[in-house]
């Protein structure tokens, strides 16, 4: 948008309530924040309806808003306008008449009632005796009555079906639509077709178009997918309609299902039976009343034109038919054609993106509680990043976590089927066995494909935004509920290798974000925690950091220093308030922004941050640790490095007890033999603090894995310590302890894939679970929300926990066998047989030396049952895999250095063969399984056949680079331009075979018993 000051630019935008609620528009975030000068954007909102006008409050900021209720328009103005009306169309109305109006008016005068007043007033005459009791008084009466007007004039049973037809529809009804749906209504037709038969049952359009002339006042046309619809221009409209004719549920329902019959195409080249009115049975001498005709209405497919360059969706029926199914409470019909239908699901995903799928079942969950629903909805959820991205992978994901649910779940079992059915079009992976685990209602999202692995991350803005920092400087603000991005910033000076330099802070009152990467880069960020448009941008000046980055609600601490948060000006050097600084200290500031602390040697000063004077000093018995500030500003809780203890000190600069100690906690008194045993991996400090949201306690860690719960209401009150499992290593170290959002809960990660849960009042264990594969780097807790997120080590997946669902939790299925990298497989098709070998991270009692420690496992498609054949971990890294097609006898080409190792297997007898051979490029078995050909690497490369399993040598072929086996027993070995065939390997004669140029490939088409070689005689490939 782009204006100047002679031309402003004003944008209009009116009754934002009656947006589509389908993508979610009342969030506001298509409406930019940031607008260029001479522009100004008005809106007009009902302010109860989604509670709007609290939401748009809280997403444009206080700053820029100017919010005032529409006044009435006065009976002054509105006689005004009713007159100006008036005279357009070459009316009047008398004295007396205005007289009343005016009356009317005064009591009523908003413009939606005006305006319906003026149709009502046309039907005066001059003469017609008007009085206040004969006027709609209210719109709402006034609303009534055009209705009422309506159906004198067109057939109360057309009006009222019609109009019922339009306020039911979820977006709108287009004229061809509508005209259907009245041709299906028999209701309707027999009210018009009284005394006659028509040649085709169908409502003649002339009705429908007078009707509408009427109305069109009060509709509008908007676009649905690719058609034109028409629905009420005013939400007053609908829901008197809705109370006027839908308002019971018998006729609620039979309308709905009307719809969704008409969406289902059930009627489609199908005659719809009726029954004759007596008076045309008798008229027509008819022997029955039962009849029926074809009502000519359209099919209704998923699809309309499937093409390669594009796809043509009946937009209409993916969007309507779900919602009549749920209203007309079809709920069997809805899991058979949309929710556990692969083609529905691919063609809602591929019209309108995965958001709008979601949302139809969850709106189906919310009229019934249905698990089988709950599951889908969840496994689109969690693949809701790749899904988005790559529709055609749906089939892949839903078999992929749901395939332990077949035997269990028989909808589930239909939707797979269903997916093996029909998703080869699309893709043509098939899913052998469970690849992830199956999909929970605790996980919300899987939020996947993020541009790199995640350095940091926070929850703001009630929960419902999570922002990532990514390892190669992108920035993203993701949408927690729908786990896809609402914006990104790409931040080139902030790229690292790994997650421990990357750290993103958010001031008290979260309107900015601070991004740092220390020391990888030299350069912090504030960004604006809505937009994420860079403020400010400081390159750091100091070489050496005396302190993490903390932020107020004023000011940030960086650098060294304190500065401005809003203008980014430096206020003061932290050494300017204590010249000892010479080492790292802890900092807080308090929360009327007046104080900072900083931690030394054996205490916390407290300075005045605009004169830097020192005002008090905090006595500690070590270095501070931790400190953190109560949300009223009255307390300093204060950790410390080698004794354990926890010190509360009163910071409210207006109390008599100003800068003393309230009391101390020592856990070493109430745990002694814990935190008093020695070990060699943790000393005695206090490694975090984090109060309870209501804060009548707080709970420290202590030395990294004793998590305890303080009360700071009764401090006689005897601590809990929190309930640890014994783990497989020496200890268990624990990180980021936080309260949940209502202070049940107390969370923490462990250095592990597991998030641990506690019982914030009795200590116990609640849960313990894997949230990752690999480690877990980051656990963020909600405050306003149940929500929790997490971030794996080495990795770009963040998952988002609903933690009350976190109790009913049931492990489900185990994938943990898949989850390892596949580096060599062989098949073996007649057996549904696959062998492969898949590579284990060393574990810590085991050194890795460089060598893949891998086992060979042998998978059975038809059973899904697995074993191990051999561990060759001694022998290097596997190459090749190759196995007869009887599967009795194995070869595993393994190599390490310059050498390769061959290991015959006898799958039957279970023993195993091994020769040394120079390094092996690939194998090649017979068919048969009795002989074998080594390709090996050298110069010049060689061919060596050998007899299986003996592994005795048959003969030797120098120069040859590929060789392969006839399915009749042949070898067939290639040089640079002659063809080596054996016949027998009985025989010692071979034949050879001249070729004018060098041979670049061979193909063996087995099923013709055909040799297809390809040749470069230099001019071109033949």
């Amino acid at each position: 948008m782009v204006s100047s000051q002679p031309r402003p630019l004003v944008l209009m935008l009116d009754s934002v309530d009656q947006l589509s609620s389908m993508g979610e528009p009342y969030t506001f975030h298509w409406l930019p924040k940031v607008i260029p000068p001479n522009v100004k954007v008005v809106i007009s909102l009902v302010p109860s309806v989604f509670n709007l006008l609290a939401r748009y409050k809280a997403y444009v900021g206080k700053g820029t808003l100017i919010a005032e209720p529409i006044p009435p328009l006065g009976d002054v103005l509105c006689m005004d306008i009713i007159r100006a009306r008036l005279v357009d169309d070459n009316r009047t109305i008398s004295p007396e008449q205005s007289k009343v109006m005016q009356i009317v008016f005064f009591k009523c005068s908003i413009p939606l009632y005006t305006r319906v007043m003026l149709d009502e007033i046309l039907t005066w005459k001059s003469y017609t005796a008007i009085t206040t009791a004969m006027v709609s008084s209210t719109l709402k009466e006034a609303l009534n009555n055009f209705f009422r007007r309506l159906e004198m004039q067109h057939g109360r049973v057309l009006v009222r079906h019609t109009l019922s037809y339009l306020t039911a529809s979820r977006e709108g009804v287009s004229e061809m639509e509508l005209l259907d749906l009245l041709s299906l209504d028999d209701e309707v037709l027999n009210s018009i077709f009284l005394f006659w038969l028509p040649p085709q049952r169908r409502l003649p359009p002339f009705l429908l178009t007078r009707l509408y002339i009427d109305l069109m006042q009060f509709v509008v046309a908007r676009d649905a997918g690719t058609t034109s619809v028409f629905t009420w221009y005013h939400r007053m409209f609908k829901e008197a309609a809705f109370e006027r004719y839908l308002s019971d549920e018998e006729s609620k329902t039979k309308i709905h299902s009307n719809l969704a019959d008409y969406f289902i195409g059930k009627w489609h080249g199908k005659k719809k039976a009726f029954q004759f009115s007596s008076f045309l049975k008798s008229r027509l001498a008819l022997t029955t009343s039962d009849g029926e005709e074809d009502r000519y209405v359209p099919d209704q497919p998923l699809v309309y034109i499937h093409g390669k360059s594009s796809t043509q969706f009946n937009k209409r029926k993916l969007s309507e038919l779900p919602y009549h199914l749920v209203k007309s409470r079809r709920f069997e019909e809805l899991g058979e054609m949309c929710v556990f239908s692969y083609e529905w699901l691919w063609s809602k995903i591929s019209a309108f993106g995965l958001q709008l799928l979601v949302e139809d079942l969850e709106f189906a969950l919310s009229e019934i509680d249905d698990s089988d629903v709950q599951t889908v909805a969840d496994t689109l959820r969690i693949a809701g990043s790749t899904l988005n991205d790559h529709p055609d992978n749906l089939a892949l994901e839903i078999t992929g976590r749901l395939l332990d649910l077949m035997d269990t779940m028989p909808r589930i079992k239909k939707l797979i089927k269903d997916c093996d059915a029909k998703s080869a079009a699309h893709s043509s992976l098939v899913v052998p066995f469970q690849l992830y685990e199956v999909p929970i209602s605790y996980l919300i999202s899987s939020i996947e494909n993020l541009p790199a692995d995640i350095g940091d991350s926070l929850l703001l803005k009630k929960d419902s935004r999570l922002v990532a920092m990514c390892l190669d400087g992108t920035v993203l603000n993701i949408d927690t509920q729908k786990g896809v991005a609402v914006n990104e910033i790409s931040l080139n000076k902030m790229k690292s290798i790994t997650w421990q330099n990357m750290g993103l802070s958010v001031d008290r009152h979260e309107r900015y974000i601070v991004c740092e990467c220390r020391p990888t880069t030299k350069y912090i960020y504030i960004l604006d925690a809505e937009t994420l448009e860079i403020k400010h941008e400081h390159k750091m000046s100091s070489l050496t950091l005396f302190h993490k980055i903390y932020v107020s609600g004023k000011y940030l601490c960086m650098d060294n220093a304190v500065f401005d948060l809003v203008s980014g000006k430096k206020v003061r050097d932290l050494i300017k308030y204590d010249k000892k600084i010479d080492s790292f200290v802890e900092l807080a500031i308090t929360i009327d922004e007046k104080f900072i602390l900083i931690g030394d040697v054996s205490s916390v000063g407290v300075f005045n941050i605009e004169t830097g004077k020192r005002v008090k000093d905090l006595s500690l018995t070590s270095t501070p640790s931790v400190i953190q500030l109560t949300k009223d500003g009255r307390l300093a809780i204060v950790g410390t490095t080698e004794d354990c203890h926890i010190k509360v000190f009163d910071i409210n600069h207006t109390s008599k007890t100003f800068g003393l100690e309230v009391v101390t906690y020592d856990p070493q008194k109430y745990f002694s033999d814990m935190i008093m045993a020695e070990d060699n991996y943790a000393t005695k400090e206090v490694s975090e603090i984090c109060l309870a949201h209501k804060e009548g306690s707080f709970v420290s860690l202590v030395k990294r894995k004793y998590p305890i719960v303080w009360s700071l209401k009764n401090v006689s009150t005897k601590p809990r310590l929190l309930s640890i499992p014994k783990g497989a290593g020496p200890f268990r170290y624990l990180f980021q302890v936080q309260f949940s959002s209502d202070d049940r809960f107390i969370l923490a990660a462990e250095l592990s894939p597991n998030v641990m849960m506690w019982d914030s009042t009795t200590g116990a264990l609640l849960a313990s679970f894997a949230a990752h594969d690999n480690d877990i780097h980051s656990l963020v807790v909600g405050s306003k929300t149940n929500l929790a997120t997490t971030v794996q080590q080495n990795g770009s997946v963040i998952k988002v926990w609903d933690l009350h669902k976190v109790m009913d939790m049931e492990t489900m299925s185990s994938v943990k066998s898949q989850e390892l990298s596949v580096k060599n497989i062989s098949l073996l098709k007649e057996r549904n047989v696959m062998f492969m070998t898949r590579v284990h991270p060393p574990k810590s009692s085991r050194a890795y030396h460089f060598i893949d420690y891998f086992g060979i496992e042998m998978f059975n498609f038809a059973t899904g049952k697995r074993n191990v054949v051999l561990p060759f971990d001694k022998y290097g890294h596997v190459q090749t895999l190759s196995n007869s097609k009887s599967g009795v006898t194995m070869i595993v080409n393994t190599s390490s250095a310059q050498s390769s190792t061959i290991s015959v297997i006898n799958m039957k007898a279970d023993n195993v063969h091994t020769i040394k051979t120079d390094e092996c490029k690939e194998i090649r078995m017979s068919d048969d399984g009795k002989y074998v050909c080594l390709l090996l690497k050298g110069n010049p490369p060689k061919a060596v056949l050998y007899t299986l399993p003996e592994m005795k040598e048959i003969t030797t072929y120098r120069d040859c680079k590929l060789g392969m086996f006839t399915n009749q027993g042949s070898f067939v070995g290639v040089t640079k331009t002659r063809l080596v065939v054996r016949e027998s390997m009985n025989e010692h004669d071979d034949l050879s075979i001249d070729l004018p140029g060098e041979i670049t490939a061979i193909v063996y088409a087995d099923a013709i018993n055909v040799l297809l070689v390809s040749v470069n005689d230099g001019f071109s490939v033949s």
